[in-house]
């Protein structure tokens, strides 16, 4: 699959427009591992797909403090409305939305 091994980039969380914070998620196919930048944070854990649905688990983060409040509350949007969601869906054009879940 092209989501493999690229950056993909987070642009809408929630219905909230965050094409302007460089969120990412990169699946790493090989590892079946999942790593990217929420914001403030670097996550990390692992994944398995069935279709064009992706369950993450073994999540974590790094916890550097944020000072910047936009990007700490979509950080925290971030991480409940994606990464604990136990499955979300992949979109092929390399873009994530929560609406596609």
């Amino acid at each position: 699959s092209t989501l493999f091994e690229k950056e993909l980039k987070v642009i809408s969380i929630n219905n909230s427009d965050v094409s302007d914070l460089d969120l990412t998620l990169m699946l790493q196919n090989n590892e079946k591992s999942i790593t990217g930048f929420a914001g403030c944070n670097r996550f990390f854990g692992t994944y398995s797909i069935d279709g064009n649905a992706v369950a993450f688990s073994k999540v974590g983060a790094t916890k550097i403090y944020c000072s910047d409040a936009r990007i700490s509350e979509n950080e925290k949007l971030f991480f409940t409305y994606t990464l604990a969601f136990s499955i979300v869906y992949l979109v092929s054009n390399r873009k994530y939305s929560r609406n596609d879940i």
